[in-house]
């Protein structure tokens, strides 16, 4: 809701104001409050109900590992998880409500269909009962957001969606899914982009290690050759 449009000024206010002591929660906020009523809410400690299940989900995770962090966070098992995630007629459905969802899920070579579409991040849940779909479909939403976001800010900057305009939403996020798995740096990412975009162009091999470790189901950063 952007309550608060510059943290550097609302820091330094509050400690011209003598506001400290404030109580770690989840406040619920509004616009009409001045900075002076949301300082004194966060002293009183008057917050939102605690949420029931909280996790964060990490950049470069694959699908399995997204199953094992909400099993270790929630009453959910694994196995209940991912047949969820498996489910052939919810992902009909979902390929139905979200138009970013391309054909390509449905791929036999694809592994998992949602696969680079759960966006890492951190995600709360009030009800203890949340069903394992809602939860998903959070993270689902959130990619959709994200890649909307920044598809509209790269296009507004640039006139176009640069060397990704040729690639659809599948495609785009396969490819990133491989540079974050590479890259050590945001300029790492710039530079790995480039190379693989290049060799995309020249309809060459990407030949890159996160593609063979995905390839034998190891999670390794190197790999060698075996003889």
């Amino acid at each position: 809701m952007k309550l608060i449009q510059n943290a550097t000024i609302f820091r330094y206010y509050a400690r011209y104001q003598n506001f400290t002591g404030f109580q770690a929660g989840n406040y619920e906020l509004s616009k009409s409050m001045d900075m002076d009523d949301m300082m004194h809410a966060l002293q009183d400690g008057v917050y939102m109900e605690e949420y029931a299940h909280t996790f964060i989900i990490p950049e470069g995770h694959q699908l399995e590992q997204i199953a094992v962090r909400i099993a270790d966070e929630t009453d959910y098992d694994e196995e209940d998880i991912m047949d969820v995630l498996t489910d052939d007629e919810w992902m009909e459905d979902l390929y139905e409500e979200y138009s970013f969802l391309e054909d390509d899920i449905f791929d036999s070579d694809v592994r998992y269909a949602l696969e680079g579409y759960l966006f890492p991040a951190a995600y709360d849940f009030l009800e203890e009962d949340t069903p394992i779909e809602e939860m998903i479909e959070s993270m689902l939403q959130r990619m959709a957001q994200v890649y909307e976001t920044v598809q509209t800010d790269i296009v507004e900057e640039n006139g176009d969606f640069g060397p990704a305009e040729e690639l659809n939403v599948h495609e785009v996020l396969t490819l990133a899914s491989i540079i974050e798995r590479e890259a050590a740096t945001a300029e790492d990412r710039r530079l790995i982009s480039g190379v693989l975009h290049n060799r995309l162009e020249e309809g060459m091999r990407l030949e890159v290690d996160p593609t063979v470790a995905y390839a034998i189901g190891e999670h390794r950063y190197m790999t060698s050759l075996m003889i």
